[in-house]
């Protein structure tokens, strides 16, 4: 992954600007916040899925434009998605790894994503 770009991109879409306040905030603390930046990317792949947003510097961006802004390649942003939707229990009470895999880094679970549920 590059090196996170520090990008001060505004949207009109008031939703999609929360959601990009957030990954700002809690990318520095990755490795603290994994969970939470997983969740960060997710939800912007998931509201941007399938459309263009258009940006106050005229700027049309779809997910994987817009998270590449801060450094994420579309092989990172599928990664950290994966991640969220395998690894990750949440709902409205809870976010956080699944218990089992709380000792492992990023990296790791990242390497995991091939492996079978069984396995």
């Amino acid at each position: 992954m590059e090196e996170f770009i520090k990008c001060d991109l505004d949207f009109e879409d008031v939703e999609l600007s929360v959601l990009v306040s957030a990954l700002k905030s809690n990318y520095d603390k990755q490795q603290y916040n994994f969970v939470l930046l997983c969740k960060d990317i997710y939800r912007i792949w998931k509201y941007c899925k399938k459309n263009y947003y258009k940006a106050k510097d005229n700027e049309y961006y779809n997910s994987y434009k817009l998270l590449a802004k801060f450094g994420f390649d579309k092989k990172a942003v599928n990664r950290y998605k994966q991640c969220y939707e395998k690894f990750i229990i949440d709902n409205n009470q809870t976010l956080a790894l699944i218990i089992s895999l709380q000792n492992f880094s990023p990296s790791k679970l990242f390497e995991m994503l091939s492996l079978s549920q069984d396995t």
